[in-house]
Order: C-alpha cells, then structure tokens, then sequence
C-alpha cells in the first residue's frame, strides 16, 4: 500500500444589510470553513483539520455632514484538529488533539473631517479571547488516557487617534493607539506612535514614508504532530509584550500610459520574542521558553498593465527575516526570500448594456520553499527504526513552490441582485507543493497538497 492523501474542504459565507435609516445601516456577516486532510500509510492513518467560523454585526452611520461612524460587534471560532490511527499485529493504538480558540470583541470608530485640510479618526475597541491549547485522547494498547492543558484568557482594551493633514500634493497622518492587556496574571501597557508622510506629484505618480512602532500580546507558534507544523496562540507570559518599530519608504510612477509600477522598501526590528523550546512546560507555565530579538528587511516592486479588456500585474518581493535566541541565529517560520506572483484577467465578454461579463482568469506564483524543523539526529524505536528529533528552531526548508491557476468567470446582473458562476482549476500543472515532511524507513518523504483540483462556485447577490 503506497501513501494516499486526501484533501477537501468547504466554505459558507452571507451577509445581510438593511437600511434601518437613510443615515444608518446594520449589516449582519456570517462565515464559516474548514479544510480536512487525510494521509494514509502501510499500517497508519493521520488526519487533519483547520476551521474557523465568525459572525459579526456592523452599524453604520452617518450622523451630519462630516461626521461618520462605525459600530462592530464580532465573535470568532478558531479550531483544529489531527488524529493518528496505528495497527500493527491485530492492535489498534489511535489518539486525536484539538486546539480552540474563541473570541468576543467590539469596536467603535468615528470618522470626523472639520475642515477641508484636517480630519480625525478616534475611537475604542475591545476584546475578550479564551484559549484551550491542546486537548489529547488517546487508546494506547486499549489504555485511554486524556491530557489536557490548562485554558488561559485575554482580555485587551485600546483607545486611538489619527489626525489627517492634507495640504496641497501633502498629506500626512499622525497616531497613536493606547492599549491595556491583561492574561489574568499579569497586566501589560502599551503606546503605540505611528506617523506617514506622502507627496503626490500627481498623473499617477507619487512617494510615501511611514514610521510604526507596534505591540503584540499574543504568542504564536508552532507544534508538529505526526510531522505537520500546527500554529496556534497563547496571551504574553511575565509581563513581556512583544515589540517591534518599522520604517518603510515607497513610490509610484507611470511609465507608459497604461504601466505603472511601484516599489516600496521596509525594515523592521523585534525584541521579546519567545523562543519555545518545550511547549509542554510553556503551556504549563514551567518555563520552557527563551525571549530573543529579531529583524526583517523587504523590498517589493510591482507592474501593472491595463487596458479596457486585459489586466495584467507581475510583481516581486524580496525579504529577509531572522530571530536570534539563545546565540543562535535562524529563519522566521514563514520566511520567503523569493516570490513571485503574475495575475491575469480578460474580459472575454463584456457587455455592460445587457448585464453580461465573462472573465478568463490566469494566476501563476512561484516562492522559495517555507524553512522547516528536522534534525538529523535520531534515536531507535522499540523496533530499531529511527525516529528522528524536531529542533525548536528551523534546520531545513521544503521545496520551492509553484502553481498555477485558471478559471472561467461568468457574471450576470438582474434587477434584483447579481448571479455568478466560477469554474476553476487549481493547480493546472499537477505540481507537487509539500505542506510537510516526515521520516519514513531511515529517509523522508513529503506530503502533497491539491496536486490538481477543479472547483465549480456559485454566488447570488441580492438587493
């Protein structure tokens, strides 16, 4: 029996809006996915699964001449879930973790221009999160056992400004955002200044430089369960906030009368970044973690050509981003030094009269391989096999990624609504993309992703 892998997923999504008001309207979202896969081996079974679901409910309002609002209320769901079967000699030995976590949060925000060269932006949000990391069933050699960690909290407020000056081809926005987190241990303050300043020279050309200083309350990173990478979050620990300051600087020019391109260029400092070397004795509060620094540096340029049928956009970026803990020097999780992306879009139809529009779609990216955790040190199994250890830093990276895109897009407005057909077809070119890698007989071997998948959607707008 050779590997299989299986991989599927759904999507649901509605919004509704309503007029309560000529100056207010409440808007109901609601979303709900999931993605499961699974792999079968000789012997073995895992399966995974992502999901998350999110409501929210939005009033906007428009209460005089120059002065707006906006008024959200939101809870969010994220899950998931991996389960391994094994059989060997007539046993069967299975377990299943889940991860959740659940948010309830609210946001008021008001838009107020007082003159023709001055506005201000103000307003308040909050939030309340609960985590449960990890929760573990397991029948081992008919045994069940059952490992749960414990759930943490919390609960973060904030209040912000913008002022927006515009003068002439001037514009500049200056901020600040006050915020306050509390992990039900520890209660942790945090300012945060932002300024951009940006000229316009006008005929599609203009520059920009801005300046961050940012905060993050949430811990982020990864477990590997039977070999894939599992991302999931937990609030600070003693106190420490994560912190970062960027600078960017930026510009658009038009080089032809229908290409544009832009360039912008960034780099970016951390410190108080964990380094988790045990997540058990992390999630248990017994340490298990070292903090660190970190730094990124980016540049991105991109090309756009459009005509009244064709759209096309090529674009690069390059980026470094690297964490130093504990004297060692390594990749971000997600670094990308190399991507590549060229989007096009042709109206093969294109009767706006009679409500008609259909739309060929080719989208082709290409990016070096993410970094990975494996090791080459290896320990014996009761059976002599190898099993091989995960470093808590990234030793490796997977294989560069391409994929290609198409799909057919057909578009018709009625009186009441809009109706759209998609057929598509990802990954035309059957290109095998690792999500993971695993040991497999004193060697490794990758897990595929969507070698080749067709997709047919159907969405109808009302109004």
């Amino acid at each position: 029996m050779g590997n299989s892998v299986r991989f599927g997923f759904h999507d649901i999504t509605g919004k509704l809006s309503y007029d309560v008001h000529r100056s207010h309207t409440l808007s109901l979202g609601v979303y709900t996915g999931d993605d499961r896969m699974r792999n079968a081996d000789e012997g073995a079974e895992n399966s995974f699964g992502w999901g998350n679901t999110t409501a929210s409910l939005r009033l906007r309002s428009r209460w005089r001449e120059g002065l707006g609002s906006t008024a959200v209320v939101y809870y969010s769901f994220l899950q998931n879930r991996q389960q391994a079967e094994y059989r060997e000699d007539g046993s069967v030995n299975e377990g299943k973790t889940t991860f959740r976590t659940h948010e309830f949060g609210a946001r008021m925000t008001f838009d107020h221009r007082l003159s023709e060269h001055y506005a201000l932006e103000y307003g308040a949000s909050f939030s309340a999160q609960r985590f449960l990391p990890m929760h573990t069933r397991a029948v081992v050699e008919g045994q069940e056992r059952e490992t749960e960690y414990p759930a943490s909290q919390l609960l973060s407020g904030a209040l912000f400004v913008n002022n927006r000056l515009q003068w002439g081809s001037w514009r500049a926005d200056l901020g600040v955002r006050g915020a306050l987190y509390d992990n039900a241990d520890d209660t942790a303050f945090a300012l945060e200044p932002r300024a951009q300043l940006s000229y316009d020279f006008g005929r599609d050309r203009a520059v920009w430089a801005s300046a961050t200083l940012n905060s993050q309350a949430l811990v982020q990173f990864n477990r590997y369960y039977y070999s894939m990478p599992i991302d999931f979050w937990t609030p600070f620990q003693d106190g420490r906030l994560q912190r970062a300051w960027q600078v960017a600087l930026g510009g658009r020019m038009k080089l032809h009368e229908r290409l544009t391109l832009s360039l912008e260029t960034y780099y970016k400092r951390m410190r108080n970044l964990p380094m988790i070397y045990d997540s058990d004795d992390f999630l248990l509060g017994r340490d298990g973690f070292v903090y660190g620094t970190g730094w990124a540096f980016g540049v991105e340029a991109m090309l756009q050509w459009q005509t009244d049928r064709l759209s096309l956009t090529a674009s690069y970026t390059y980026t470094n981003s690297r964490r130093r803990s504990d004297g060692v020097t390594y990749p971000f999780e997600y670094d990308i030094p190399h991507d590549f992306n060229t989007f096009m879009s042709y109206d093969v139809v294109k009767q706006p009269d009679r409500g008609r529009r259909h739309t060929f779609s080719l989208n082709v990216s290409w990016r070096t391989g993410l970094p990975y955790r494996l090791t080459n040190t290896a320990y014996p199994d009761s059976d002599g096999n190898p099993i091989f250890g995960i470093t808590p830093y990234p030793t490796m990276r997977m294989r560069n990624y391409f994929r290609t895109d198409i799909s057919y897009n057909m578009e018709r407005r009625k009186r009441n609504g809009v109706r759209n057909w998609q057929f598509s077809i990802l990954n035309a070119t059957w290109h095998k993309n690792p999500v993971s890698i695993y040991p497999h007989r004193g060697t490794y071997k990758a897990t595929v992703l969507i070698p080749i998948m067709p997709s047919i959607s159907y969405t109808r707008t009302f109004k």
